[in-house]
């Protein structure tokens, strides 16, 4: 799985949840 693509499927579960999207250092 690429970066840009964990990035996005982060910010969908964060979106989810309510929280504004965040950048994580540890992936």
């Amino acid at each position: 799985m690429s970066l840009l693509n964990k990035t996005r499927k982060l910010n969908k579960i964060l979106q989810k949840s309510g929280t504004e999207p965040v950048v994580f250092d540890d992936i």
